[in-house]
Order: structure tokens, then sequence, then C-alpha cells
């Protein structure tokens, strides 16, 4: 079950099994049986989970070795202006800018899971 071992291994380091349960408002033992492979995920938390990986949902159900997202699947960053810089706004309204760099998607992408966890926490 290739899916059972990617997810496994995406979430280990990155999140604990409630964290991820909270974060796809799924119960914790939901995650533990997608990981154990007795049951499967919806194909919404496939997407969801492809998201918050950075992964496609290719590479999560085996079709593709290749972990990066397809160009069909990323979200476009978002630019604000003539500023040229990245944004990231939580549904709260706090508001994150970097530049559009390697180190500017990795500050938004960092905040991101900061709230993400924030969220699932609170």
């Amino acid at each position: 079950m290739i899916l059972t071992e990617r997810l496994r291994n995406l979430r280990k380091g990155k999140f604990s099994i409630e964290e991820l349960a909270s974060l796809l408002d799924v119960h914790y033992n939901t995650v533990s049986k997608w990981e154990n492979g007795t049951q499967a995920p919806r194909r919404k938390h496939v997407a969801e989970l492809a998201k918050l990986f950075g992964t496609s949902v290719a590479y999560l159900t085996g079709e593709t070795d290749n972990p990066e997202p397809r160009p069909d699947e990323m979200e476009p960053p978002q630019k604000f202006g003539s500023r040229g810089v990245l944004v990231y706004q939580t549904a709260s309204g706090e508001r994150f800018e970097a530049p559009p760099t390697d180190k500017g998607i990795e500050y938004i992408e960092k905040m991101r899971v900061q709230v993400l966890r924030a969220q699932a926490k609170g």
C-alpha cells in the first residue's frame, strides 16, 4: 500500500497523528487507519494531504514516484500589487509577506504551518 507508507513518511517529523487529524478535521483514529491501511482516505482528504505536504495526489497514490507537486495541483503564489511580494493571509486577517525568493517561500510555508498548528490546538 503505497499511500500508507508515503503518508506515514511525510507526516513523521512534521505532525503527530493528532495534529494531522485536527488539521483535516477527522478523528485521530481515522489517520491511524489510513497509515495502517485498514481504511482509505476520501478523495478530498487525499487532496488536502497533498496540499499540506507540498506534493501531488499522484505521488500519494503511487501514480508517480516524483514527489514534486504537479502544476495543475499547485496554488499560484499570491502577489500583492506592484510590490511583487508573496502574501499569506489567514482567515482572521493576519498577513505575512516575503520576497518571491526561495527563502521567502520557505518563510511563508513556515508561517502557514505554524498557523495551521495553532488552529489545530486552539
